[in-house]
């Protein structure tokens, strides 16, 4: 709590107002949950971007959303403003997280940095460090928050762009308490014991649910890794942060099994659940992750638009090749 107050204080410093889209360009991490719900508790909009997405569909996104700030780690702050094209919508704001001591404004940035000519002429773009923006708000009270009217937008999520651009599908702060009453309640069913690990990233409208809003509506722990989660990584989290659910795509459960049997066994001892959505789980590899690991594989569907699952298998009722039913609260034909 202390520590969105604070993010909620540094995002006032912005100058932005009602309504306004604030972008997140951030790695899975503690300030990344705490600017999403600080930003949504002060009525702005938020707007996750994947980071593995390429630059110029990051830039896309920035210009459709027309953006008044954004919060970007900061390597991908200088490979936004490098060389980028005249025609980008530049947000006025931008706010740099540094990992390691950071300089507090541009000024501090060029003296202490290789910096281009093209990135310090970006006109009306302020830059400034998260730190930067820490130290000065402590000198101000905690600003407004109130609970929006029902149908008030609250943050935006950009579909795959499988059926062409990307859209960003609008949702309200009600949509994540639904999605924790339908899918979270009826299969994940948490314990404040569980420990969920989603190697699906938080701007996903999947590992929103799977490491933000289920985690924390139901006093469980997530654990959100900034490294990009490959078999060797997640290996390594299974062993030291033993979660207990564990959420992914086929394609991963599938280069996990390779790992296990051809690299270094893994450690699924803490595991009662994993989850699979994304696509369609293949029916051999559902049952190969249960033979080989003793824990079941639920196969569900979802959507950017309906933010999480409306389809699951559940760990008493499934059938490997199925998406499963329907879940209550929820219709289809």
């Amino acid at each position: 709590r202390s520590n969105t107050l604070k993010m909620a204080k540094a995002i006032s410093l912005l100058g932005t107002e009602q309504n306004d889209r604030i972008v997140l360009l951030l790695n899975d991490s503690p300030e990344f949950v705490e600017a999403f719900i600080a930003i949504c508790s002060m009525g702005r909009i938020a707007v996750p971007i994947n980071m593995a997405l390429r630059l110029e569909e990051q830039r896309a996104i920035i210009n459709n959303c027309r953006a008044r700030a954004a919060i970007v780690e900061e390597d991908t702050c200088n490979a936004l403003l490098t060389d980028a094209p005249q025609s980008l919508h530049f947000p006025e704001q931008l706010v740099e997280v540094h990992r390691t001591s950071a300089p507090d404004t541009i000024e501090e940035i060029g003296q202490h940095f290789e910096v281009t000519d093209a990135r310090l002429r970006q006109p009306g773009t302020r830059i400034r460090t998260l730190h930067y923006l820490y130290n000065q708000a402590n000198a101000y009270k905690n600003p407004p928050l109130s609970s929006p009217p029902p149908d008030e937008i609250s943050f935006m999520l950009y579909t795959s762009g499988s059926t062409g651009e990307p859209k960003g599908a609008m949702h309200r702060q009600s949509d994540i308490f639904y999605t924790n009453d339908s899918f979270c309640r009826e299969v994940l069913r948490l314990k404040q014991t569980d420990r969920l690990f989603s190697s699906s990233r938080l701007p996903f409208a999947y590992g929103l649910g799977n490491s933000f809003s289920f985690p924390l509506l139901n006093g469980a722990t997530s654990v959100l890794c900034r490294e990009k989660p490959s078999p060797k990584v997640i290996d390594r989290i299974f062993a030291e942060a033993r979660p207990t659910i564990f959420f992914a795509v086929p394609v991963v459960y599938k280069l996990l099994l390779d790992y296990h049997r051809q690299t270094k066994p893994l450690d699924c001892a803490s595991l009662r659940m994993c989850v699979s959505a994304g696509e369609a789980l293949p029916a051999s590899l559902g049952e190969q992750w249960q033979e080989t690991f003793g824990i079941p594989c639920l196969d569900g569907i979802g959507s950017t638009e309906m933010l999480h699952m409306f389809m699951s298998n559940h760990y008493d009722d499934m059938r490997y090749g199925s998406s499963g039913k329907v879940l209550d609260g929820y219709e289809a034909k």
